[in-house]
């Protein structure tokens, strides 16, 4: 037995999306956010001649970790920084 799916047209773009209702909108149901504890944490990891130190982490985080869209806080610390003529951090 085989079943047909109806057909469909595309009518338009899709509308613009907006996290905050318009006016005359309104939410009709939302799920809460997690809200992410403030930590008090450094993560501090060294490799050879570079440490890195981020703030704001988990206490005894083996990876750092930070949430959707979060600033990330911390530093590069170099033995020596007399060679150095650019850092460049990638996501």
């Amino acid at each position: 037995m085989g079943f047909d799916l109806p057909q469909y047209s595309i009518t338009g773009p899709a509308p613009d999306y907006s996290f905050e209702p318009a006016c005359g909108e309104r939410t009709l149901q939302q799920t809460p956010s997690r809200i992410r504890p403030t930590t008090e944490a450094t993560f501090i990891r060294k490799s050879g001649k570079i440490t890195v130190v981020l703030h704001n982490q988990e206490d005894n985080a083996r990876v750092p970790s930070y949430g959707r869209a979060a600033l990330i806080v911390g530093s590069l610390l170099f033995d020596s920084s007399d060679s150095i003529c650019e850092v460049v951090l990638e996501a």
